[in-house]
């Protein structure tokens, strides 16, 4: 599996070291299928950024992101399954660990969950131009203005800091000859 989709099912805990390795393993023995499911994991990507993006913006989502999402599902929760973690209920998706695919399934449902399940209008899109990932506000108040505080927020405040002591300083320099 290519480095688009390698770090980041690591870092979410979707997966652990082993299925990793099982899947860099099998992806290279399928090169063309490791491709096929790198494009359909940016296919979904783009599906739910523009339905995600779109309900934060109040707009109401594509027929055909809907439609990437929902071919998405049925792969998705066939081999879902409620099993007993060390705290508690959680689910796993058994069955077919050398799934190509696999790291799809959990984003899918997850985002059907969401959309079902959450109130879409405290989506929010991120204020940094740069930025603009899609976040859910869960302030008391409904005004986040930024995905994360310890980034986008911090960068911000910061520019915003150093803006104004510039214009200090050059309302306070004095006059060049």
């Amino acid at each position: 599996m290519g480095s688009p989709l390698s770090p980041w099912p690591l870092q979410s805990k979707l997966i652990t070291d082993e299925d990793a390795r099982r899947l860099r393993r099998e992806a290279a023995r399928h090169p063309a299928a490791a491709g096929r499911a790198l494009r359909k994991a940016v296919t979904l990507r783009e599906a739910l950024y523009r339905i995600f993006a779109g309900l934060a913006g109040r707009r109401r989502p594509l027929a055909a992101d809907l439609a990437t999402l929902n071919a998405s599902l049925p792969r998705a929760l066939i081999p879902l399954q409620v099993s007993m973690g060390q705290d508690g209920f959680e689910w796993r998706w058994e069955g077919e660990r050398e799934a190509l695919d696999r790291l799809l399934w959990p984003v899918a449902r997850d985002a059907a969950v969401f959309l079902t399940s959450m109130n879409l209008s405290r989506l929010r899109t991120c204020a940094n131009p740069r930025c603009r990932w899609v976040f859910h506000d869960g302030t008391r108040s409904g005004t986040r203005r930024w995905c994360s505080m310890a980034f986008c927020g911090n960068r911000a405040k910061v520019g915003r800091f150093r803006q104004r002591r510039r214009a200090a300083r050059a309302r306070f320099a004095p006059p060049r000859r």
